[in-house]
Parts: C-alpha cells; sequence; structure tokens
C-alpha cells in the first residue's frame, strides 16, 4: 500500500471527489472565436441567435463572443465545407455528435458530450493511478481528479476548443508510456505511440510530443541494450507525420505577427534590429486581432518567419527574457476575462471554494516559485532513477513537455493569449508534481515502517 489507510476517510474522499465531478457537468467556456475555426464546418452558431457572425456592436455581438458559455449549437443545414486540416478534435466531436443523436437531441449539446468526455477522463485517472502506484490508486486517483476537476481545465470539456482533446489525451498518454514500459511488447508499444500522436495532432503546437517522448526515453534507458528500442523508433516514425499539422498551419501568418510584434521585439525592447521602420514601432505589443491600430493588415505582408529569427539573432537577449516570462505565467489558469464560465440554474461557480482551489494554489505559486516547482519533480524523478525508470521517464516527459510549451508559445506567438497557450504545459506540470509527490510520500512512509519494524525487532 502507498499509506496507511482508513477505509472511511478514502469513501469520503472518493464521495467527495465524484460529486464535484457530477456538480461541474454545466460548466463551460466562452467562444472567443476559435469554435468556428474547430467546428465551424458543421456547428453554424449558438441555439438563439439571428446569424453566425453578429455584426459589430450589435447586442448579439456582445453575448456572441468572451462573455457567456453557450450551450446548445445549431447544426449546419448542409455540411459543404469539410475541414482542410483534420485533427484529434474532431474524434471527439465525432463522439459529441454520436451522443447527441443517441440521446435524441434537436441541437448540438456541449453538456452532452461533455458528459462523455468526463465519464472517459474519469476512468483513465483512475488507470494512471493504478498503473503508477498499483494497491496505492485508490489514494493516487483521488489526487489526479480533484486537479483535473479544477473548473479552468474541466470547463474545456464542454467546449469546442481543441484543448477539449488534449486534455483528455494527455493522461491517456501517460498511460499509455507506463503500460509500455512496464509490459514491453508490440500491443503496448502500438498503443502508446497511436495516443502519442492522436495528442501531437490535437493542436498545432503539440506536434513535436513524439519526438520528445523518444529523446526522454533514450536518455533514461539508453539505446544498446534497451527494450524500448522498438517504441523510440515508432515514435519516431509517427512524428514525421505529426509534421503535417505546423506545415498545413492556415493562421501562420497570424502567428509570425504575433511572434515578432508581441514576442522578439516586445520582451526586450530596448534593441531594434537596423531593419525595423519607426512606423512599425508603434505596432510592438499590438496583438494580430486588434483593430485599433490595425497593424495586422497593415504590415502582415512585410513580416515572415525570416524577420522573427533575425530579429532574436539581431537580440538573444530577447529570447532568454521571452522563456523566464514564459515560464513566470505559469500556474496561472484561471479563466479571467476574456474567457468566462457561467453555470445555468444552478450556482455561481465564484461562490464555490472547491472546484477553483488548485488554481488558486497555483496562482499563489506563480512568478519566480515556478521555478523551484520545475526542479522538484526532476529531482525526485531522477533520484529513482535505478529502482522506477517508468516513473522517472514520465515525470522527465511532463517537465521536458511543459518546458517545450512554453518555448513554442512564446517563440511561436509571443505573449498574446498565453494563459491559454501554456494550459496543457500547466496540467503536464501538475500530473509532474503530483506524481513526484506521492513518490516522495512513498519513500518516506517505507522508511518509517522500516524504522518502526527495526525498533520492535530490537
Amino acid at each position: 500500500m502507498l499509506f496507511p489507510r482508513s477505509g472511511l476517510l478514502l469513501i469520503a474522499v472518493w464521495l467527495l471527489v465524484s460529486g464535484l465531478w457530477i456538480l461541474q457537468i454545466n460548466t463551460g467556456v466562452a467562444d472567443n472565436g476559435d469554435f468556428r475555426r474547430s467546428s465551424g464546418w458543421l456547428l453554424e452558431k449558438p441555439v438563439g441567435f439571428s446569424s453566425e457572425i453578429p455584426p459589430l456592436g450589435s447586442p448579439e455581438r456582445a453575448l456572441r463572443y468572451h462573455t457567456l458559455w453557450h450551450p446548445y449549437w445549431e447544426y449546419r443545414e448542409n455540411v459543404e465545407n469539410w475541414p482542410t486540416v483534420v485533427t484529434s478534435f474532431h474524434l471527439f466531436l465525432g463522439v459529441g455528435y454520436l451522443a447527441n443523436q443517441l440521446a435524441g437531441l434537436p441541437h448540438y449539446s456541449l453538456i452532452a458530450s461533455g458528459l462523455v468526455s468526463r465519464v472517459l477522463l474519469f476512468l483513465i485517472l483512475i488507470g494512471v493511478g493504478k498503473v503508477f502506484f498499483a494497491k496505492g490508486w485508490l489514494v493516487a486517483s483521488p489526487l489526479f481528479l480533484f486537479i483535473l476537476n479544477d473548473s479552468s481545465y474541466i470547463s474545456y470539456l464542454n467546449s469546442l476548443y481543441q484543448e477539449h482533446a488534449a486534455i483528455i489525451l494527455l493522461p491517456l498518454l501517460i498511460l499509455s508510456i507506463g503500460l509500455a514500459l512496464k509490459n514491453p511488447g508490440g500491443g503496448y508499444f502500438f498503443f502508446a505511440t497511436v495516443t502519442a500522436f492522436l495528442f501531437a495532432q490535437s493542436k498545432v503546437q503539440y506536434f513535436m510530443t513524439p519526438a520528445l517522448l523518444a529523446a526522454v526515453l533514450l536518455l533514461v534507458h539508453g539505446c544498446r541494450k534497451s527494450r524500448v528500442k522498438p517504441l523510440i523508433a515508432l515514435l519516431l516514425g509517427v512524428q514525421l507525420l505529426a509534421l503535417q499539422a505546423p506545415l498545413a498551419n492556415e493562421h501562420s501568418a497570424h502567428n509570425s505577427y504575433n511572434a515578432l510584434f508581441s514576442g522578439a521585439l516586445f520582451f526586450d525592447q530596448r534593441y531594434y534590429p537596423p531593419w525595423l521602420e519607426a512606423e512599425m514601432r508603434g505596432c510592438v505589443g499590438v496583438p494580430s486581432w486588434s483593430r485599433e491600430p490595425n497593424c495586422f493588415d497593415r504590415f502582415q505582408g512585410e513580416v515572415t518567419w525570416r524577420e522573427v529569427l533575425d530579429s532574436y539573432r539581431h537580440n538573444p537577449v530577447s529570447a532568454i527574457r521571452g522563456m523566464d516570462y514564459g515560464i513566470r505565467h505559469l500556474n496561472r489558469i484561471d479563466l479571467n476575462p476574456p474567457y468566462s464560465r457561467q453555470v445555468r440554474e444552478v450556482v455561481s461557480l465564484e461562490s464555490l471554494v472547491l472546484v477553483n482551489v488548485w488554481s488558486r494554489v497555483k496562482g499563489f505559486a506563480s512568478g519566480w516559485l515556478v521555478y523551484p516547482g520545475i526542479v522538484f519533480p526532476l529531482v525526485i524523478a531522477w533520484r529513482c532513477r535505478k529502482k522506477d525508470p517508468v516513473i522517472t521517464s514520465v515525470v522527465l516527459f511532463l517537465v521536458a513537455f511543459t518546458l517545450s510549451q512554453v518555448a513554442v508559445s512564446v517563440l511561436g506567438e509571443g505573449a498574446v493569449d498565453l494563459k491559454k497557450h501554456l494550459l496543457l504545459g500547466n496540467l503536464a506540470l501538475d500530473l509532474a508534481a503530483v506524481i513526484a509527490l506521492l513518490v516522495l510520500l512513498r519513500q518516506i512512509s517505507t522508511q518509517w515502517r522500516k524504522g518502526r519494524e527495526y525498533e520492535i525487532a530490537r
């Protein structure tokens, strides 16, 4: 067992965690315009709205974006414009569509689709506890469930953001890694490889996940006599397939603009590259979607990734400051405007302390406190690399993924929408920290028990 346990206490904990998951079934995240990108080919608009994109300044426009969560959506009458880039989110959209059809609902209900996702994630997190802590899963799994139950995470399961898929696939990925490393073989290797690919395809910024995982496995297990060589080879193989996501990115112009004006030029404004015109300097810190001033339309043709890289080459300190800026902004996952959560006909989320405990704790530990939060799981994982290389592999991967997300987000789109871009990086760091904490407590418990046995023997 992981710890000495009390049956009644465990039952109470499980009932509390399960109740909190049920309580938030009516919680979602407001649309920022990305819903149209992810599912606009199938779903037209929220129920009750007269047009797909309300005119600027209209009352409908004020209610459509950034303010309220709309749980019911109208289907398009004719699905003609199929998505040009298929992502893993479309699997969950399809499952949600099937759930709505089986329920006989006339509209697409985010509550119905979210219920299926919640059940799936609940079972996955129980599996994570069992794989990594054996009989101690009764203690470990509620911790994972409690963290994912924070409304800043679970609200995305009642949304049409691509993070919906990623929040489910990341725990499934570490579950598949644990199974593959504990039971080396074709079936589990295939499961881990497919899961890594699906996660990499859930959103463009996760595209390097298979290669990152392969590098961690190579570091921990070596290559010569390692039994995981086939898994490493498979991961590198699917990495080539995962490259199609960034290559087919239709929003590259927005990304490169933000990477320059809200990134390379923004993080260190003491030095500008010589080619930067005086008129352009007024756009530093102005995101691509800003209408006043409308810098994107004026300069998008003059900004490519070449200018972004040249700016960092001219002032490499900006890249260092950017990474520090991103790391210090980890642990900030609370959904403040421009995103909003709303619970209809139940109770205001702001009054429910238990569903926001984790995001509040993380908020206190932001800034420079993020650095020891990154070092802690690394130290614990590396110390147990010989006794438990599986734990080491998973924790190192999760921390490496977090740092990769800081780099991709900061260097790829600067400070724009950084809190949302770092959501999965935050989740990975949370999972790594909890696993490391449980390992540390298990070691302390084992040493304490051995000490007690020694005293009794004397």
